[in-house]
């Protein structure tokens, strides 16, 4: 996360007013608290603020100790809250320490003879490994997928706030920043879809995506995910607040990123120097760049008022330095802010 931070009261004052329900007031302190603190006691009340989440963590704490399947992004997760109840890592690939417990193969640890309750978290191997487990013994109701939830929660993230469907336009031009797979453009037809509950097809009625995506090996998944599935657009670019060349860590994830020392450069360009641009919804989850491009889309924001959704947790500084940014470009804006992991990633701003 970086270095403790404290923040300006008339800057949290200013965002808290914006705010238009309880449960994003109380998003918005915890998250504060946990950029001030890095304690990660603020970033458990996050998660407990949606059903999942409080599951999830009210099982968790029924037990001693558990087990997590899966030494990477979506057990350091549930790692960071739960530490000390964590007795082991198990994993197919992995041997040693994770973050400071240990890692071992599914063989050491049925012969350890431990009962103790397995958390998959496995993005996308998840129900590959839940049938490895039944078919070493593993009782079904030892076992918690939380992959599932997790991938759940990914598909909700970014169009689940009601007041979206209330300002939904006849015409959708959405602007995809860190198109990775192209899931979230698919999930956005969903939305232009079943929230009005007809036909996307039909000829007086227009949702088109602009992805913008500069990693080639990404480039790939989206066009194999999304042809002829939907209407889109890729600009092979990351969005900045100029049109210039920088340093790009290219790895084919959803974690490519600008970078000082990238392995690639890339053409950067603003949302505001495109013009055939029309946005009427702008989603940011651009691995830390939110900042310059919302300052390159201020002629946009300012003038067309498009729907937004940004991630506010790449930095500490995020969670009031975005939302304020946003309000001085329009104030007229209302403000949202959700969470959507186990985890202190993807939390979110919805401006409207």
């Amino acid at each position: 996360m970086g270095n403790m931070m404290t923040f300006a009261k008339e800057d949290i004052d200013l965002i808290r007013n914006k705010l238009q329900d309880d449960l994003s007031k109380k998003i918005f302190s915890d998250r504060i608290l946990f950029s001030e603190t890095s304690d990660y006691r603020y970033i458990k009340n996050i998660v407990c603020s949606f059903d999942e989440g409080k599951a999830l963590v009210g099982r968790i704490q029924q037990s001693e100790k558990i087990a997590i399947f899966g030494a990477g992004a979506v057990g350091k997760q549930i790692e960071s809250i739960f530490h000390d109840r964590i007795s082991c890592f198990i994993d197919n690939n992995k041997v040693g320490n994770y973050l400071g417990i240990p890692v071992v193969s599914l063989e050491e640890y049925i012969e350890s003879k431990s009962e103790t309750d397995i958390y998959v978290c496995s993005k996308f191997a998840h129900e590959e490994i839940i049938q490895q487990l039944l078919e070493r013994g593993i009782p079904t109701e030892r076992i918690i997928n939380v992959g599932l939830e997790y991938s759940r929660l990914n598909h909700k993230q970014y169009f689940d706030l009601p007041a979206l469907k209330e300002h939904q336009l006849h015409e959708e031009f959405f602007v995809d920043g860190g198109g990775f797979d192209g899931s979230t453009s698919l999930d956005f037809y969903n939305w232009f879809n079943t929230s009005i509950g007809v036909d996307i097809n039909m000829a007086d009625r227009k949702a088109f995506s602009y992805i913008w995506e500069p990693d080639g090996d990404n480039i790939k998944k989206i066009n194999e995910r999304l042809t002829g599935k939907i209407d889109y657009k890729i600009i092979e670019k990351g969005m900045w607040d100029k049109a210039t060349v920088l340093k790009f860590m290219m790895n084919g994830t959803s974690a490519s990123n600008i970078s000082d020392v990238g392995n690639a450069e890339i053409s950067v360009d603003t949302i505001d120097n495109m013009c055939d641009l029309r946005p009427t919804f702008i989603k940011m989850d651009i691995e830390g760049a939110e900042y310059k491009a919302l300052l390159g889309c201020q002629k946009t924001i300012g003038i067309k008022k498009p729907k937004l959704a940004i991630s506010i947790y790449h930095k500490p500084e995020d969670i009031v330095k975005l939302p304020k940014l946003i309000l001085q470009i329009n104030p007229d804006y209302k403000l949202w802010m959700r969470h959507y992991s186990f985890g202190e990633n993807e939390t979110l701003v919805y401006a409207i």
